[in-house]
């Protein structure tokens, strides 16, 4: 089921967000800022986000980029991790804009266009550095770059946010913005409008253990709610009078992002007394395609740093299929041996990056000697874990 969104930045000025939400629009991706400097926040983001956020809208990000680099792309990404940082629990996804005003930035500096290796690279960068610090990443693109500037590994590796102001997207991808001279009431002047298609709703949840349920029958007369499609923990907050950290604490929800259609969420009390463990040797579980350290987490009932502490595991996004993972006991032996990758003729970073399931920043902070991560060469040894 489709919803109907809206992306905002600066140049919407002040927004009166109750009203938006009063006028069916469901969520905003709110523009962070643009640049590698934190001087290019975008002026309004923090009241946009808080005033979102506050009046139930679900949110997500966008970053313009004008990086000239992969290195400076990295430079983009720390700035936007550091605007972002304290409404990581609110954000759905973290969107790359890369379009017209970034190439012709590159170009005059440079007295020359940007090659689509370059540009495919950097946002890569980008997104992938975004990745690894837990954050979905979405390409934001045209028809044009889709199919003149943006490789087919490139569009297949992210959601794809799609301009397209023709009627029915021309390509599949997980958000259309549809229009750019909407209007919404508490918004003056146009706005961009958008149908986000993919349910960026909280993540399913493995079903209750025996020891959730006897929680959940404790729930007693204390006042409850029960999730419904397209909430999330902050707009039950908002329309309760109180905080999603609260609502966590006193329903012991590890993760404010992760809840699920039919959870019953207690609206006030006390945290829930942690039931005992009883355990019997060792539990294990075989990772599979798809699965994330903090999903299994989740599954177990557990933090993805107490199985990163059991199982030794020193960079909790670089899990592999078929890995074997302790989610009881004690700490785990010392961490395997590192494993290499011997580049082979047509080799980028990033594609060896998305074949490995890891980042370019991360094998830039495992290779020291890759000073510039577009400069790699065949029979070159890399190491990926």
């Amino acid at each position: 089921m489709s919803e109907k969104w809206i992306d905002v930045s600066a140049h919407n000025d002040v927004i009166n967000w109750p009203k938006v939400r009063a006028s069916g629009i469901a969520g905003a991706i709110i523009r962070a800022g643009y640049g590698n400097s934190i001087s290019q926040q975008d002026k309004q983001f923090t009241a946009n986000i808080s005033g979102a956020v506050k009046a139930g809208l679900r949110v997500a990000i966008y970053y313009f980029s004008y990086a000239d680099s992969v290195q400076d792309a990295l430079k983009e990404w720390t700035v936007c991790k550091q605007i972002i940082g304290p409404y990581k629990a609110h954000i759905l996804f973290v969107a790359e804009d890369y379009e017209y005003d970034s190439y012709n930035y590159y170009r005059k500096i440079h007295g020359a266009a940007p090659s689509n290796t370059l540009i495919n690279q950097m946002v890569n960068a980008f997104l992938g550095a975004a990745k690894s610090d837990g954050y979905t990443g979405v390409l934001y693109t045209n028809n044009d770059y889709r199919r003149n500037i943006f490789s087919a590994a490139t569009l297949a590796a992210w959601d794809v946010w799609l301009a397209d102001y023709t009627g029915g997207p021309d390509a599949s991808c997980a958000i259309q913005q549809t229009g750019s001279t909407g209007h919404v009431d508490g918004i003056g002047g146009n706005v961009d409008m958008d149908t986000v298609i993919k349910a960026y709703a909280s993540a399913p949840q493995a079903a209750p253990q025996p020891a959730q349920t006897a929680k959940l029958a404790a729930v007693s007369s204390a006042a409850a709610y029960t999730v419904r499609a397209g909430d999330t923990l902050s707009s039950i907050a908002a329309r309760h009078g109180t905080t999603y950290q609260q609502l966590a604490k006193i329903n012991g929800i590890a993760n404010p992002n992760l809840i699920h259609v039919g959870q019953v969420i207690r609206l006030a009390g006390s945290a829930p007394a942690t039931a005992a463990k009883t355990v019997s040797g060792t539990s294990t579980y075989t990772v599979r395609s798809g699965d994330t350290l903090s999903g299994i987490a989740t599954k177990y009932h557990t933090t993805y740093q107490e199985l990163a502490r059991i199982n030794g595991i020193s960079n909790p996004n670089l899990i592999h299929v078929g890995q074997v993972l302790k989610t009881s006991g004690g700490a785990a032996p010392a961490a395997s041996a590192a494993q290499y990758y011997t580049v082979a003729r047509g080799d980028t970073l990033s594609g060896i990056a998305q074949k490995h399931g890891t980042s370019i920043a991360q094998l830039c902070r495992l290779n020291p000697a890759i000073k510039n991560p577009s400069l790699i060469y065949a029979g070159q040894k890399i190491r990926i874990k």
